[in-house]
């Protein structure tokens, strides 16, 4: 586990246990973003998931009604009729009624509303989601 120091808005990293190599590529690291997700506890955020983002992907959200559902993605019908197309992995949790139900896209049907929060890479206009939650 990674235990990071929250203070204020900033995060600092208490201790870490780092792959060899990544301190190499350390000016790399710092030109990305970092997302880290976890239970804050007091000031210690113990962080569950730590992401290194390139410069081009962004946090990213959308909803509306599943058109389409294949293995690895979905298709939506936004409010202002155009379409957007979300990646799916088995990391993203589906959740319904506050419960996780599944992950991937096993627990969505087409003609379910729903809203995705993940990430988009404005360089492959490519969204991605970590989490979608069915109304």
């Amino acid at each position: 586990m990674i235990k990071i120091a929250v203070i204020g808005l900033v995060a600092v990293i208490v201790a870490s246990v780092l792959p060899s190599g990544v301190l190499a590529k350390e000016r790399k690291i710092m030109q990305a973003g970092v997302r880290v997700m976890g239970e804050l506890n007091g000031t210690t955020l113990n962080a569950k998931l730590i992401q290194v983002i390139s410069p081009n992907i962004m946090p990213a959200s959308g909803k509306g009604t599943v058109t389409a559902v294949s293995n690895d993605n979905i298709t939506l019908q936004t409010k202002n009729n155009s379409t957007i197309t979300v990646k799916t992995n088995a990391d993203t949790k589906v959740v319904k009624n506050g419960q996780v139900v599944g992950t991937g896209t096993a627990a969505i049907t087409i003609g379910s509303k729903v809203k995705f929060f993940g990430l988009w890479d404005k360089a492959l206009d490519l969204y991605t989601a970590l989490i979608i939650r069915i109304k």
